[in-house]
Parts: C-alpha cells; sequence; structure tokens
C-alpha cells in the first residue's frame, strides 16, 4: 500500500484518508490477469463491430490528423500538417459537414479544441496567438478572448458542465503537471493537484491524448509516472482504482529531480509503461499503458493486463488504440494503407474476409482514413 499514498500526498488532505481506502478498488492478482507474456488476442473479445470512411472533397483534405474529439454523432478534426491547421466536422457515419473557420482569417494556429456540446459551440486554441476563439458547430463565428499566457502548456481540455471545464497541462522536464478546474472561458479557477506550472516550463509533453473519461455521471483520470486512477466530482479528486497489476512504476521508485523523457525511457526498459489513455463504457474501463493495455470488466469485478498484438479474423478489423467513444462504441482511426497491409497479409495466410471486413477491404483505398467502432 505504499503506493497508494505517495499518490495521494498532496492532492487530497489527511482527513479524507479513512474514506478513500474503504471506496479505492485495487486491481491485484487477486481480479486482474497479468497476460502480457502471452498471446492475448483481444478481437476474440468484439461483440460488434462496424466502420465509416471519412469523405474528402475539395473542402476537406487530411493528410496528419494530429486530434480526434467524439460528441454524439458529430466528429471534429483537426490536421496539422507543419503550421498548416485546419479543423472539421463530420458525422459519425463519416459525412464531411462543414470546416471551422480558416487559418489566416480568424486564428493562426490552432493543435487543440475544446467542444461544449450543451451550447454547441467548437472553443479553438490558438497557441500563436496565445487566444481562444469560439463557433458555432456550424463554423460561423461567434467570439475571441486574449490573451492566455499559458494556453501553448494545455494538453486538454473537457466540459463538465456547462460553466466547468476539467484539463490538464503536459508534464515538464521538472515531472511539474496539474489537472485543474476553469470556467468556459479556460479562466483557472482552482488547481486540482501540487505541482506548479510556470511560463517557462521547458519541453512541455502531453503524454496521453485521453486522459480524462466521462461516463454517465463518473470522470475518471489518469496521471502520467501513478498507479492511482482518480475520480473527479465536487472539484476534488479521489482515488478510485490502483493499479498493482499493470502498474506504472515499481516499488520505491524515486522521480524526484529526474528528466522525465530519461524516466520514462528508464522505465520503458525495466518493462514499466505510463499510463497513456482512459476509456470506460457500460461494461468495462479500458488502461492504455505504452504497447499493453488494461481491460477491467465492471460486471464480474475482474479484468487482464495484456500486451496488444495483432490477429487476423475473417470477420472483424483488428482493434488497434482507442482514440475515442461513441455511446457504448470504442472508436478507433485507422489510415487506409493500415488496412491495406492488414488485407495483404491475411491474403498470405490464405484467410479469407466475410461480412464487414469484406466491405471495408472491397471500398477503401490508400488515401483514405476510417473509423471503426466496437463493442466488447
Amino acid at each position: 500500500m505504499k503506493r497508494v499514498f505517495i499518490c495521494f500526498i498532496g492532492i487530497l488532505s489527511w482527513a479524507c484518508f479513512s474514506t478513500i481506502e474503504s471506496e479505492t478498488v485495487v486491481w491485484s492478482a487477486a481480479n486482474m490477469m497479468d497476460k502480457t507474456h502471452e498471446d492475448f488476442d483481444l478481437s476474440t473479445f468484439v461483440r460488434n463491430w462496424d466502420f465509416s470512411i471519412l469523405e474528402q472533397n475539395d473542402s476537406c483534405q487530411l493528410s496528419k490528423v494530429g486530434r480526434i474529439k467524439i460528441m454524439g454523432d458529430d466528429v471534429f478534426i483537426v490536421n496539422i500538417d507543419g503550421i498548416q491547421s485546419d479543423i472539421y466536422r463530420f458525422t459519425s457515419s463519416g459525412q464531411f459537414k462543414n470546416q471551422i473557420g480558416k487559418q489566416g482569417n480568424g486564428y493562426d494556429f490552432v493543435t487543440n479544441i475544446l467542444i461544449d456540446s450543451v451550447n454547441r459551440r467548437v472553443c479553438l486554441q490558438d497557441i500563436f496567438e496565445r487566444s481562444i476563439h469560439f463557433y458555432d458547430y456550424e463554423g460561423n463565428y461567434l467570439r475571441s478572448y486574449k490573451p492566455y499566457p499559458h494556453l501553448h502548456d494545455m494538453a486538454d481540455v473537457f466540459y463538465v458542465n456547462d460553466n466547468e471545464v476539467l484539463g490538464y497541462y503536459g508534464i515538464t522536464q521538472k515531472q511539474n503537471l496539474a489537472f485543474f478546474v476553469a470556467d468556459s472561458l479556460l479562466l483557472l479557477s482552482d488547481s486540482l493537484s501540487f505541482y506548479s506550472i510556470v511560463s517557462d516550463s521547458p519541453g512541455v509533453l502531453n503524454f496521453s491524448k485521453n486522459a480524462v473519461s466521462h461516463y454517465g455521471k463518473r470522470t475518471l483520470l489518469i496521471h502520467p509516472f501513478c498507479d492511482t486512477i482518480f475520480e473527479y466530482r465536487n472539484r476534488r479528486l479521489y482515488p478510485a482504482f490502483i493499479t498493482q497489476i499493470g502498474a506504472s512504476l515499481p516499488e520505491k521508485y524515486g522521480l524526484e529531480n529526474k528528466d522525465c523523457i530519461w524516466v520514462k525511457n528508464d522505465l520503458e526498459r525495466q518493462g514499466y509503461y505510463s499510463k497513456s489513455s482512459i476509456f470506460e463504457t457500460g461494461s468495462h474501463i479500458w488502461i492504455g499503458c505504452g504497447k499493453n493495455r488494461l481491460m477491467f470488466n465492471k460486471e464480474t469485478n475482474s479484468g487482464v493486463y495484456f500486451k496488444d498484438s495483432l490477429h487476423y479474423h475473417a470477420d472483424v478489423f483488428p482493434p488497434l488504440n482507442f482514440i475515442g467513444r461513441k455511446g457504448e462504441w470504442l472508436v478507433t482511426f485507422v489510415r487506409g494503407e493500415e488496412i491495406l497491409r492488414v488485407k495483404t497479409s491475411m491474403s498470405q495466410l490464405g484467410i479469407v474476409p466475410k461480412g464487414r471486413l469484406k466491405a471495408l477491404f472491397e471500398c477503401v483505398d490508400s488515401e483514405q482514413y476510417v473509423l471503426c467502432f466496437y463493442t466488447f
């Protein structure tokens, strides 16, 4: 239990510990199987799957997708190619709807967006101008606000409700990372973790593009180099799960005054991986851990820690890294050339595709981009 207290100190007051220990669930050998040294096939757990090809035309050209945000039936994509950034809106079935703003005529350079589904607004984070620009879903300009001196340090932000935003800063060379609460204009009202953030923090890194999961009435967060999964409620962080299986750190590992890139590489050499993503559905909680994943079944209170590996089946495309959630569907984003490589490998192995996989192989080309949807 020593690791539990290391993660708690500085985030929660000592008065909470008696409550925390009774509510926190430990993922240990008693309820989690470590399959990282076995050939684990995640495709066999897929109950249903589907795909959609993202439409491209003269008004929408995808080249290097930097961000994808899924909100209901809307899919927002930030395409970043060099210093050119474009924001596009699609339906989940792949239909192109419209562009959001235009670089040089509304914003300078956008790397991330914040989606306000209640008011159907898109907030563009302009790191060159250090300002934020609001558009409606249809791409109509609403208003802008500036300056935001720490905007380039914000790794990601999420709407919790109409005027409550939860976000986090990227981890710096000195391990500094902070979750924060802000209003709808990204004006900080409270820092949720004990690290300070300064404008001259060197080398801000984003170890995760999906550090926050909001499902139903529960919001869960992961933290780099930490084995505690936190729940956010009442504007505070509470430990929800402890990952003894799938740990990111060995016992008594010291993080103080170490370069975070060195730490990450050192830990991975030892077989430990920092948490990189979190998603929750009605049946499971999923944690990305570098090349490994944790899958926890909420119905059986048990799960498995496994290494990602590619397996071929005639009727399902392999579920790769999840990038979002649509209802109970977990979503992956795949380039056409990756799909064609799988098609070629299956042909060489004599596996004949059928059903939805056959349909995917028949209609995709190397220049296209595809969303795949899975339930487990």
